[in-house]
């Protein structure tokens, strides 16, 4: 039985959670909580994660029980459009094969920026094939800034690939 903290990974959950328009909402049941998807975020390291199972100890406390560990897509160029209050982060890269599928993106936003990852998984069953292809995709996330500051905001994309935009002090409209 795999035993970790839970904080860093089920803060990411929450975060993938929030973004999701029709997210799995995460279950508790007999001391037992099941999130669909989930992200770690630290300094050291950002990771994406699908079936996570969380086993309440006697004291209630949450434990990582199973968690299977889903690859990043193949990230080849990350922009943010501005569009007045709006910001859309536009990520284009390849999957590993036409077989697979993005899942949702996880975002995690600090006073500095944001970091996103973006996982795809196969579609495929055990015994079944696909071509060997890349698959092109280009993704468009949209990025909370509401509250922000007017300056410059950096962007990471699965660790790697970086951007950045200038925002300019957002006025509230009359209504």
């Amino acid at each position: 039985m795999m035993k970790k903290t839970l904080t860093p990974l089920f803060l990411g959950a929450a975060l993938l959670a929030g973004n999701a328009a029709f997210a799995e909402p995460a279950i508790y049941h007999n001391g037992q909580l099941n999130i669909a998807q989930g992200a770690i975020f630290t300094n050291s390291r950002q990771d994406f994660y699908e079936n996570i199972v969380l086993n309440a100890d006697a004291d209630g406390k949450l434990e990582i029980a199973a968690a299977t560990k889903v690859p990043l897509a193949y990230v080849d160029t990350a922009d943010a459009l501005v569009d007045g209050a709006t910001v859309t982060l536009v990520v284009s890269g390849n999957m590993p094969t036409p077989c697979h599928t993005l899942l949702e993106p996880a975002v995690l936003r600090t006073d500095d920026g944001f970091t996103v990852l973006v996982a795809n998984k196969s579609t495929l069953g055990e015994d079944m094939v696909c071509a060997t292809v890349l698959e092109p995709f280009e993704l468009e996330i949209p990025l909370d800034v509401s509250g922000l500051d007017a300056g410059t905001y950096d962007v990471t994309v699965n660790n790697e690939v970086e951007t950045s935009f200038d925002l300019e002090e957002i006025v509230a409209q009359p209504n």
